[in-house]
């Protein structure tokens, strides 16, 4: 139960994110209540300090780690110890002076890094939105911050306010993306890989860079989303320019013909990136296993610049909706009990310059 008493949320905020530190300290990020809250009570990430004789504890002794974050599902920790997150941001957004009806691309889902030195620091949420495109006569480009209608009409922000007393995010994201994931490739962990790892391994090359999944919109006019992309991160460990995709439909539109819509990545062991899928339909719910195998597979050579590789893969539109991969004897499908049985479909893979192997490791049926 949240600390305003109400356990749920309208617009399905249910979940509860959790991550540790180094420390052992945990964060737990709280969605909004609503599309636009009154205030950012809710919208939080707080911080705790668990020790056993402390149990049970009182959420509202948590720290406030950051604030004004409107639904921040996706958290992870990068190399130097510094949290990141992804939020959701909000739908149904008109503003007649910027355009009217802007909802399609605005607002943008946001990247966020929060480092320790800005702990407790407000990010806008309830009362400011970020730009992700605007009509050419009103934008002023990606990234820039407005006011929220209702805050604006009754006076309580400025866009001005809203630039000069709010952090900004550190990317802003494709409006009703919906990302839900983020986590971050250390090739270091790869190099004393258990003796069962068979190859896969992503390259160093891709060392740090952050890889996030997008769910997937639910009421934009053209679907988008339903991917996962990477953000390059430079040698001080911030963001690079804006996401690439990694894995996307290759088909008409970026929706699966099977329901796949990606929820969370991680890496394991192996350097090999996991993807969760919990799909419309039950042969939407999977996880992909997303191998390399190209020119750069166990090279300790880093680029000359943070520029990524081309993007990276999808798959065939002819023969197949569903990530899948080559040699077709590799593919393998698991049902949870009790047992349903499901085909594997014929697989198909379009790579550029033959970088990623995509394999679907196992399918999980959804439990109803």
């Amino acid at each position: 139960i949240n600390a305003d008493g109400q356990s749920g949320a309208p617009f399905g905020h249910t979940t509860r994110t959790l991550a540790f530190d180094r420390l052992g300290r945990l964060y737990i990020s709280v969605g909004s209540n609503a599309n636009v809250d009154p205030d950012s009570f809710r919208s939080r990430i707080r911080r705790f300090s668990l020790t056993p004789e402390l149990f049970p504890v009182d959420f509202l002794t948590g720290e406030v780690f950051a604030d004004g974050l409107r639904n921040e599902v996706g958290l992870a920790f990068d190399r130097y110890g510094v949290l990141w997150g992804v939020e959701n941001g909000a739908d149904r957004l008109e503003r007649e002076d910027l355009g009217g009806f802007i909802t399609d691309d605005n607002p943008a889902e946001e990247m966020h890094r929060f480092p320790e030195e800005i702990a407790g620091s407000h990010f806008g949420y309830p009362y400011c939105w970020t730009e992700f495109l605007l009509p050419e006569e009103f934008g002023m480009g990606r990234g820039t911050v407005w006011a929220w209608p209702s805050f604006l009409a009754d006076g309580t922000v400025t866009d001005e306010d809203c630039r000069n007393n709010y952090l900004r995010s550190e990317i802003a994201m494709q409006a009703h993306s919906a990302p839900l994931g983020i986590t971050f490739y250390n090739w270091k962990n790869t190099t004393e890989m258990p003796v069962e790892c068979e190859g896969g391994a992503f390259p160093r090359l891709l060392d740090g860079f952050a890889f996030i999944a997008f769910h997937g919109s639910w009421n934009r006019a053209i679907p988008t989303g339903y991917k996962v992309v990477y953000v390059v991160m430079d040698e001080n460990g911030r963001a690079s320019g804006q996401p690439v995709d990694l894995l996307a439909h290759a088909g008409s539109g970026s929706r699966w013909g099977d329901g796949f819509r990606p929820v969370d990545v991680d890496f394991d062991a192996c350097g090999r990136l996991l993807v969760s899928s919990d799909g419309t339909s039950g042969s939407g719910s999977k996880i992909v296993r997303i191998e390399y195998h190209g020119e750069f597979a166990d090279s300790n050579q880093k680029p000359q610049s943070p520029s990524a590789p081309s993007p990276v893969a999808t798959t065939s539109p002819e023969t197949t909706d569903t990530p899948s991969t080559l040699p077709t004897e590799g593919l393998t499908a698991a049902p949870i009990p009790p047992v349903a049985s499901t085909a594997p479909p014929t697989p198909a893979l379009s790579c550029f310059s033959s970088c990623l192997i995509l394999a679907l490791c196992t399918a999980f049926l959804k439990i109803k």
